[in-house]
């Protein structure tokens, strides 16, 4: 089967299977946090399989607290998405996007304007009341993506959260490679970032056959009462762990 063909089978099957998820979204009873976090994460793990992404885990992952991760694009969302139900905090025009944003309102995303300091700390105070009961907040501290080979310095505000809930912060790294082609193609075809359009983007990504997308989490978690304290001893484990798997550049099953 040909990329194109493969593409556009991917995107009529994501077409009927996505009226399939929002319906089942509507029906289902359980509206809360953690039954919407629950739903995404039932929903990640088809797409993950049917766009073609073997996910390998590194390490055991965090289930509660705090996660950050580095950030390539949408397709980070769906991949730590099917690992562990989590509630997402994103940038605001996320949730105008086709198709993808009506999916990250129905599953209880937290979306965040950083350039209005009032609109932050409403997000701090909603990321508190998540933890508070216990479920997994993920945010992606650099603020924007990138094509993967860097990481971006870390900005520190949403760090107050998990300080003021004296929740546990944990960190993980992602990194993509595609079977056969190298780290251009990942920049490429597989990473969403500068000024890339959606949906030539999504149509590039689905005429891959294969995408590896290797997870590594921290071994231990950051405990402080300073979010700057916090950030700067998680980007340091970010750098760590992102230096480690760009020179190994081997896929853990």
């Amino acid at each position: 089967m040909t990329g194109v063909l493969r593409a556009l089978r991917r995107l009529l099957f994501l077409a009927g299977m996505t009226v399939v998820a929002l319906t089942e979204a509507a029906l289902q009873r359980d509206k809360s946090a953690r039954g919407r976090a629950v739903w995404m994460c039932k929903w990640s793990r088809f797409v993950v399989r049917m766009a073609g992404v073997r996910v390998h885990i590194v390490g055991e992952p965090a289930r509660h607290g705090l996660l950050v991760s580095n950030h390539m694009g949408y397709i980070d969302v769906l991949v730590l998405g099917s690992i562990v139900p989590t509630v997402f905090v994103s940038k605001a025009e996320v949730k105008d996007w086709p198709v993808f944003g009506w999916l990250t309102r129905i599953a209880g995303t937290i979306f965040v304007n950083r350039e209005n300091r009032m609109a932050t700390a409403s997000v701090a105070a909603q990321m508190h009341e998540r933890m508070e009961e216990g479920l997994m907040v993920l945010f992606f501290p650099e603020g924007t993506s990138s094509d993967g080979e860097q990481i971006l310095p870390f900005r520190t505000s949403l760090f107050e959260a998990p300080v003021r809930a004296e929740a546990e912060i944990w960190t993980c790294c992602v990194r993509y490679a595609i079977p056969g082609e190298g780290r251009d193609a990942v920049r490429q075809k597989v990473a969403y970032w500068g000024n890339m359009s959606f949906g030539p983007h999504m149509m590039k990504l689905f005429t891959l056959k294969t995408i590896d997308a290797v997870v590594e989490y921290s071994p231990v978690a950051i405990r402080t009462e300073d979010r700057k304290d916090a950030a700067r001893r998680s980007e340091e484990l970010m750098r760590g762990m992102h230096a480690e798997l760009a020179a190994n550049e081997v896929v853990v099953s």
